[in-house]
């Protein structure tokens, strides 16, 4: 028993000992492949192999995607650009169906896809498509197709387009410019608001027109600016704006130097607001009254500054570009939507006076910029229609009538807000020469209190023996404060219209003349003027500044010669210098640099800028002042100044005309 227990123990013991030989091999193997570092790497490579082409596929998948997108994006874009054309004569549904069936894409878009606006005359076409794009490697994780989409809206132009047409009507326009202009001019008015595709016709037009409830059509506006000297906003323009300084006998505004860095002019507020102001604040907001302008001449009514010579003469109204009652072609004809009224407005243009461009620019973007929202309102607003005596008007059912306002009332909340609503905002600027100096008028004697007195027509004048009425005026009695005295003045011209002085009357005196009934100014024993008290009106009343320009006739250089210590920083009645003078001429060079101030003001705020430029050598500042832009909306920049001569400038305004009306994709 012992040695069969033996054996069995020797023949286990042999058996572990082969197991452990056996064994031996594959763990040596494998603790030297455990310890060995080579080909680590393959291990890394290859999940990194794995994860770049999973990778790889989804951006095959994607660009794929992509680039059947931009397919299908591109041929709907042509397809509705084409289908809107105003001159298509087929069906607009299917010239868009027929671009995709031709471009293999037909099964992308169904006729329900595409609508067309039948109620609007711009053409407008809209329509979308979609494409399912197959992803083999995307289909991994269980996305099995990308649905490509499509959409887009095509229509003639812009809805939504404002425009100031700034015409140069100097005295060198005169002639055959002018007549090229007017031309030019209409053309342009009849193919942006009436038929874009006849340069000729003003009525029966095929785009719409405001209603009378003041609802749809007029999606562009034209602002016509006469300009020469000067700018004549008309009375009611001007008195909406409530410039500082104004009264009713003058429409001429003239702008701060710093105005011109900035776009627009705000209504001026009442004056407990103005007293709140500060200086600087006034400058970018009020618009001071030009005086100086109501002289007939750039100049005023004097002789040359360097003699000294002067004469004092009334101003003649009919002769004065910025009067009130001058001729109606000189005056601003706001946002305008009828072609036939514009037609009218630009055949009545004359040419006469010097050349402010900066002046016509800085009206034009003032119509375009949107702090003149409130008075495009004001002007739109109707007003009740009087009789003869002030009463309203009543229709056969007793009510009143009303008369439309200056501007259409579709037109009441331009100019737009570009943050609010998108439009294009375009100056046309057309010049054929060079700025000219300028003669605009000091603020010292604008507005506010004077220490001017004054009686009306009730004054007498004696002579021949008998008295006779007054002709000319009133007398002036202005407080001198370092005589305490005040000076009385009158002067006798020999004509109706006072433009020839014979003699003048002054006297010293402790009160205004007329304050006692024997006041008298006498020249001598045959001459004299008196108060008389025969009339109420003759009694003295003290004037502001704005009722001084309002109600007598003369010229700002008056002030200066009769009246210096008004003028003069100490007060005294020495004679003024040319720094005191009450009037100062603006530059040739300032003036350019308030026009390219302007100019850049302009394009940062998003206006558009085309410079016709008329001038036989070119105007070096109307090229700077051009903008670089597409007036379709493009990405081509182009710069838009144009040298044009009496031969081309219908052509150029006809091409501008069709640039903005040009078919484009607003979606």
């Amino acid at each position: 028993m012992a040695r069969i227990l033996e054996r069995k123990n020797m023949r286990k013991s042999t058996t572990g000992s082969k197991l452990k030989q056996a064994m031996r091999g594959p763990l040596s193997r494998g603790r030297r492949f455990v310890a060995q570092e080579d080909g680590a790497m393959y291990i890394l490579t290859i999940f990194f192999l794995v994860t770049m082409l999973v990778f790889s596929g989804l951006a095959i998948d994607f660009m794929k995607y992509e680039l059947h997108r931009t397919r299908l994006q591109a041929t709907l874009d042509r397809a509705i650009l084409v289908a809107a054309h105003p001159d298509q004569e087929n069906d607009r549904v299917d010239v868009v169906m027929d671009y995709f069936k031709r471009a293999g894409l037909g099964d992308t878009i169904k006729r329900e896809d595409v609508i067309v606006d039948k109620d609007s005359n711009l053409n407008a076409v809209e329509a979308s498509a979609r494409l399912r794009v197959n992803t083999p490697f995307l289909s991994w994780s269980g996305v099995n197709y990308l649905e490509a989409p499509a959409a887009g809206r095509a229509e003639k132009g812009v809805s939504l387009t404002e425009i100031s047409l700034v015409l140069d009507v100097s005295g060198s326009m005169g002639g055959s410019k002018l007549t090229a202009l007017k031309g030019a001019a209409i053309k342009f008015s009849n193919l942006l608001l009436c038929d874009p595709s006849d340069a000729d016709k003003y009525t029966d037009c095929t785009v719409p027109a405001p209603t009378s409830s003041g609802s749809g059509g007029a999606p562009i506006s034209i602002s016509l600016v006469p300009y020469a000297a000067y700018v004549n906003a008309g009375d009611e323009v001007l008195q909406a704006f409530n410039p500082i300084g104004a009264h009713n006998r003058n429409s001429c505004v003239t702008f701060s130097k710093q105005s011109f860095r900035k776009v627009g002019v705000a209504p001026t507020p009442p004056p407990e607001g103005l007293l709140l102001m500060t200086a600087v604040q006034k400058r970018d907001l009020l618009m001071h009254q030009s005086t100086a302008a109501m002289a007939r001449s750039s100049r005023g009514n004097y002789q040359s500054r360097n003699s000294g010579a002067y004469r004092e003469q009334v101003y003649e109204p009919d002769l004065t570009p910025c009067h009130t009652g001058s001729e109606t072609w000189r005056q601003i004809a706001p946002l305008q939507h009828s072609a036939e009224q514009v037609r009218g407005l630009v055949n009545a243009l004359q040419a006469s006076g010097n050349t402010s461009i900066e002046v016509g620019l800085k009206w034009g973007t003032t119509l375009l910029h949107k702090a003149a929202q409130p008075v495009v309102e004001k002007l739109s607003e109707t007003k009740p229609l009087l009789d003869g005596d002030g009463n309203p008007v009543l229709d056969a059912d007793g009510n009143p009538l009303e008369t439309s306002g200056l501007i259409h009332k579709v037109y009441k909340d331009r100019p737009f807000d570009p943050a609010i609503k998108s439009s294009r905002k375009i100056v046309v600027l057309m010049t054929d020469g060079q700025n000219t100096e300028a003669l605009q008028m000091k603020p010292v004697t604008r507005s506010g209190e004077s220490p001017i007195w004054t009686t009306n027509s009730g004054t007498k004048r004696w002579q021949d023996g008998r008295w006779r009425n007054a002709r000319d005026g009133s007398v002036l009695s202005v407080y001198y404060p370092v005589r305490n005295q005040y000076r009385w003045h009158y002067v006798l011209r020999t004509n109706r219209y006072g433009t020839d002085v014979t003699d003048r009357i002054q006297a010293w005196s402790d009160h205004p003349f007329g304050t006692l009934p024997t006041d008298c100014l006498q020249r001598d024993r045959v001459r004299k003027i008196c108060a008389g008290f025969k009339d109420p009106a003759s009694k003295p009343r003290k004037l502001t500044y704005e009722q001084f320009w309002s109600e007598e006739n003369y010229d700002v250089k008056f002030l200066e010669k009769q009246f210096p210590w008004l003028l003069t920083s100490d007060g005294s009645n020495r004679p003024i210098n040319r720094d005191e003078e009450a009037t100062y001429v603006v530059r040739r060079d300032d003036k350019n640099e308030r026009l390219i101030q302007q100019c850049n003001a302009a394009k940062r705020n998003g206006m558009i800028i085309i410079s016709i430029d008329m001038t036989s050598s070119g105007n070096y500042y109307m090229r700077r002042c051009a903008s670089r832009a597409s007036l379709d909306g493009s990405a081509t920049r182009v710069l838009q100044y144009y040298k044009v001569s009496t031969t081309n400038i219908a052509a150029t305004f006809s091409k501008l005309a069709n640039d903005i009306n040009k078919l484009r994709l607003t979606e």
